[in-house]
This record gives C-alpha cells, sequence and structure tokens, in this order.
C-alpha cells in the first residue's frame, strides 16, 4: 500500500530539493512528493547554456534529460515521489513564465500537505517563480507552509557568517520581504545542523546530481564535505498575515548563527 503524502517540496530545477531539503527528504522518504518547476524538455537540437556547457552538455535537452534521470533515481532512493512539471529553466524559457498559470498547475498538487517552498534567497528567477507561484498555490488550497533555504545560494560557502554580512552578500532580507508582501509572517528559522551520519547521507544523495556538481563544484568547494554547505538545513514556519506587507522584516526572521542548531538523528526539523 502506498504511504499517505503528507509534504510536497517545490523545487525549481531537480537539485534543489535534495541540496536544500535533503535530510528531511531523507527522514520522511514515502510521505514526500517533490515537484520540480523546471522539469522540461527544450526543444531537439537547442544548443546548450554556458552552464549546461560546462557541465559537459552540447544540447539542452541532453542536459534535461540527464537530470531528469538523476532526480529520479535520487528520489526513488529514498522512497519519494519525483513529479516534474513543465516548465523550462531561464535560460531555454521563450517567454516570460506565468506564475498564475503555475500556481494553477501546483494547486492540486499541494492539496492535504505541508507545502516546502524556496525562499528564494539569491534571487534566481526560477527560484522567485517557484516561491512566488507555490505561495499562491497553498493559500488557494489552504495549506500550511514552510520555507526553506536555497543551497548553495543562502549559504555561498559558510552558514556562520553574521547575519550583516549574510544579508548584504547573499540577499537573504529582499527574498523574506518578497514573502511579506505575498502576505506571510515567518516564525524565526529553525537551523538543523545534520549529524555526521546524516550529513554523509545526503551527500551520497546529492552525489546523484553528477551532471551538476561538475559546475557547482568549482564555486562551492566545501559542498560536499560533511561539515559544508550541505549539512546545514534552515526552515522558516508561515502563515497568513495580511499586515506583514506592512512591517519591516523583523531580524529574527534573519537570525541563525545564536539559535541552538538542532541535530538529525531520524528526528523532527
Amino acid at each position: 500500500m502506498a504511504a499517505t503524502v503528507t509534504h510536497t517540496i517545490v523545487s525549481p530545477h531537480y537539485d534543489d530539493a535534495v541540496f536544500s531539503c535533503g535530510g528531511l527528504l531523507a527522514r520522511i522518504g514515502p510521505a514526500a512528493r517533490v515537484v520540480t518547476v523546471c522539469g522540461g524538455l527544450p526543444p531537439e537540437g537547442r544548443a546548450a547554456s554556458d552552464w549546461d556547457q560546462r557541465c559537459g552538455f552540447a544540447t539542452a535537452r541532453a542536459a534535461a534529460l540527464e537530470r531528469r534521470a538523476e532526480d529520479a533515481r535520487a528520489l526513488a532512493g529514498v522512497g519519494a515521489q519525483a513529479v516534474p512539471l513543465g516548465w523550462l529553466d531561464r535560460p531555454y524559457a521563450e517567454a516570460a513564465p506565468d506564475a498564475d498559470a503555475l500556481a494553477a498547475a501546483l494547486a492540486p498538487l499541494l492539496t492535504g500537505t505541508e507545502v516546502v517552498v524556496p525562499a528564494a534567497i539569491g534571487a534566481h528567477a526560477d527560484h522567485v517563480l517557484a516561491r512566488d507561484a507555490a505561495l499562491r498555490a497553498a493559500r488557494a488550497v489552504g495549506a500550511p507552509v514552510r520555507l526553506y533555504a536555497d543551497v548553495p545560494y543562502a549559504s555561498a560557502g559558510d552558514w556562520t557568517r553574521p547575519e550583516e554580512l549574510r544579508d548584504r552578500r547573499l540577499r537573504w532580507r529582499p527574498a523574506l520581504e518578497e514573502v511579506a508582501r505575498a502576505g506571510f509572517a515567518l516564525a524565526p528559522p529553525r537551523p538543523c545542523r545534520l549529524a555526521p551520519e546524516a550529513a554523509a547521507a545526503k551527500i551520497a544523495l546529492a552525489r546523484m546530481y553528477a551532471s551538476q556538481l561538475c559546475g557547482l563544484g568549482a564555486h562551492h568547494p566545501r559542498l560536499m564535505h560533511v561539515r559544508g554547505e550541505l549539512a546545514t538545513e534552515v526552515y522558516w514556519r508561515a502563515r497568513e498575515d495580511a499586515e506583514a506587507a506592512a512591517a519591516p522584516v523583523p531580524e529574527e526572521w534573519l537570525a541563525i548563527a545564536d539559535r541552538p542548531g538542532r541535530k538529525e538523528h531520524g528526528g523532527d526539523h
């Protein structure tokens, strides 16, 4: 008998859910559904983007097919459902994406589950689209929302950066301001610092996205280290609050350095 899905993780690209929420995914496994927004296949013959060429691909479609296969293998390893949608990621999209259309596509997939949404820290256009559409869809179906910090954008090598530096360099505040403008207030962030064995398991899962790692490794040399960027996950509980848009982002929404970490030994995030 299939497990009941209790969590839907919205992933802008194929690797984002595992890189940002791999500890959570490993814990809940078959109770998770991962919806990848930019899961579409570019047309045959479309040249690969500069990034995909650096990752070894000649065509956009070859890159998309390989990443879809990597994602299917990784999520099958933890028993989670993989649901790729048909949007193209930004280098290949020929028109501005329609967030309302994406929200309509997401809504039936979110019903009856907790929705885990990227905060879009770093302002990557595909992450912003996924966040904004997922928040609209979650509101429409009355689903509870949790945000996650986008790895590696949110950490950029070191989770211990002072809040001021993290805000200035990594654009945490602008991302959370957009969440507030969407009518959501956040509880203080909860950092989950994975125990070494849990971090190692997450790293093994992340290594299944080999086509991305050849590019990311040059920019994030500690990404695959057991105490590196993947070893911490950060989440915010969100609630609808129409007044949040009118107030400045509270400093407590940004503060993770002094909060007690929570090691993952199979317990809750």
